[in-house]
Order: structure tokens, then C-alpha cells, then sequence
């Protein structure tokens, strides 16, 4: 489960005033041009909301199999956290895909902690052409702007091995990796929060592996190029999770600091 015109919305008008950062992400000339524009979700109308998760929705079904459309909302749209922004991504008048990231405060161990998730997906004719990476990554650095003593976390639970090895490429602090396990004090904290999320464990399986219920739509011969695929990212993750089809996800915990801040921006500037 993780992704990032005159009307700026579409087909969505009423959005204007919450929406910004509208841009051209790809004009490639092998195929049309994504624009990107940022959600506050909190800021819309009723009208709007129920707009937005229209459109999102029926991406979303393009995309995953196993969530229906007011878990969908709850997830991504309507969410507890203390704040939300959605990047949608349009090309030509219609959505092909989305990132949603939320900071939720939480008292862990008697400390305030705030944790950082998300969902995304994106078509496959337009992965590859996209920012998505450093809009999650400009939300990280405004946040810990906004808090700059409090300790904050990235937490994820990838349902496919794309979706892990776009993390853990992205953001060099994440793990369990190869050659990163997890910290033993990070471990509870990431079962803490896996439980307090209500995010099931999977009998049989591995303490982090938990089920999210997010299929992703794949035929039986994409999934054998990624169980035949020789990178260590996806070869550790099909290791660790080689039930993902079943909509299992694995736990992916990321310190958000500015010593982790500054060693991902030099990594994202080296690709």
C-alpha cells in the first residue's frame, strides 16, 4: 500500500481553492502529459469530498482489488490524522493515480510520536514520469519544520515488491533491507503501532507481516517476473512476504530526522 488545464481539478471546480502546486510532471512524447495538483482534503466541501473519492476510487479499482469504496475513503480521504494532502494525478482530464500522506500524533510509552503513512498507485503507463517521491519527501521536511524536538516516523506496510523497493531506494534510512534489520526498541515500536492501527497479524507468518487486504492487479505472468526478479530489494521482500497476493503487507519503519532528511535528499540527487 505506496505512489505520489483551466479547471486545475478536471472535472472537480469546487476544488480550486484548496489545490496547489499544479504542474506538468512528463510531457514525454511517448505518451501525454501528468499534471499534478496537492488536495487538502479538510478544506473541501461535502460536494467536493464525495467528488474526490468518486475519482480516486475508480482509479483505485484500476489499480487494487480487496477494498471496497468506504474503506477506500477512510483510508485516504477521510482519515483520523491531524493532517492529510493528496497529490492526484491527472492526464488528460481523467486520474491515473494518486499519494496520500498522513501525520497522525500518537502517545507511545507515555511520548508523543508522530507517525507518517500513506497510500498510492499509479498506472503502469505512467510509472516511471512522476514525482511522487519528492512530494512525500517535501511533507517530511515541512513537518519537521513544523516539529522540529518531536520524534517522528515513517511507517508502511507494502503490499507488493515494487512498492518495497520504491521505499527503501527512496529513503535510505527505512528498514528491515537487506543488510538493515530492524532495531530491537524499533521493532516494539513498529508492533506497537502496527496493533495500535488495527492492521491484523497473519497466522503462519512472520511477526512482520500484517494483513492490509490491498491487492494489487497483476497477471500471472507479472507475478512470476517479479518472483524471478534478481534485484536484493525484491528478492528480500518475496523472502520475507511471499504471500503478498493474498493482500499481506510487511511492515517498514523509517526514522524522520534531519540527519535521515539530508542523507535521502543526497541519495535522490545522485539518480
Amino acid at each position: 500500500m505506496f505512489n505520489f488545464t483551466s479547471r486545475a481539478a478536471g472535472s472537480l471546480p469546487a476544488l480550486a481553492a484548496p489545490l496547489r502546486r499544479r504542474r506538468i510532471i512528463s510531457a514525454a512524447p511517448s505518451g501525454p502529459p501528468v499534471h499534478a495538483t496537492v488536495v487538502d482534503p479538510a478544506r473541501l466541501t461535502t460536494a467536493a469530498r464525495a467528488a474526490l473519492v468518486q475519482e480516486l476510487y475508480e482509479a483505485q479499482q484500476r489499480l487494487f482489488d480487496g477494498v471496497d469504496k468506504e474503506a477506500f475513503e477512510a483510508y485516504v480521504v477521510s482519515s483520523s490524522a491531524q493532517r492529510t494532502r493528496i497529490q492526484v494525478f491527472r492526464s488528460q482530464g481523467r486520474v491515473v493515480g494518486y499519494a496520500a500522506v498522513h501525520f497522525f500524533r500518537r502517545i507511545v510509552n507515555g511520548r508523543v510520536v508522530w507517525v507518517v503513512r500513506g497510500e498510492s498507485g499509479i498506472e503502469r503507463a505512467f510509472r516511471g514520469r512522476t514525482v511522487m517521491a519528492r512530494f512525500v519527501f517535501s511533507e517530511g521536511v515541512a513537518h519537521v519544520l513544523r516539529h522540529p524536538l518531536a520524534r517522528t516516523v515513517f511507517m508502511a506496510c507494502p503490499v507488493h515488491p515494487a512498492s518495497y523497493r520504491r521505499v527503501v531506494e527512496k529513503y535510505a534510512c527505512s528498514y528491515p533491507a537487506p543488510g538493515r534489520p530492524v532495531p530491537r526498541k524499533a521493532q516494539d515500536l513498529l508492533q506497537k503501532l502496527a496493533d495500535e492501527f488495527e492492521m491484523p497479524r497473519v497466522a503462519h507468518e512472520g511477526e512482520g507481516i500484517r494483513r492490509v487486504g490491498w491487492i494489487s492487479r497483476e497477471s500471472a505472468e507479472e507475478r512470476a517476473r517479479w518472483r524471478a526478479h534478481k534485484d536484493r530489494n525484491v528478492r528480500f521482500y518475496l523472502k520475507n512476504n511471499p504471500n503478498y497476493s493474498r493482500g499481506y503487507g510487511m511492515l517498514l519503519l523509517a526514522t524522520v530526522s534531519w540527519p535521515a532528511i539530508l542523507r535521502t535528499a543526497k541519495d535522490m540527487l545522485k539518480r
